[in-house]
């Protein structure tokens, strides 16, 4: 080992088993990937889903308290509403 730290006997072998050994890894390795993509994807989906159904429970408040901070909104009619009805 000193040998070879000294004078690098054998970087070549060293080079030559990672070359041919990475491939090996790299399809042994794939099943990992693959299930940590999924649950990725699969977490994400949920994540999604769960704040559309927040949002969509804050929207419906929302709309609710403003109908009941102004009880007049809905109920006028399209002339009043776009300025060009009696009284401007």
């Amino acid at each position: 080992m000193v040998a070879d730290n000294r004078f690098g006997y054998l970087d070549q072998l060293r080079f030559a088993l990672g070359y041919v050994t990475t491939p090996i890894y790299w399809v042994a390795d794939t099943p990992t990937r693959i299930s940590f993509w999924i649950d990725d994807v699969l977490v994400s989906r949920t994540d999604l889903i769960e704040e559309n159904e927040t949002l969509r429970e804050q929207l419906l408040l929302s709309q609710r308290q403003l109908q009941l901070q102004k009880p007049g909104i809905g109920k006028q009619s399209p002339q009043s509403s776009s300025g060009f009805g009696p009284g401007n």
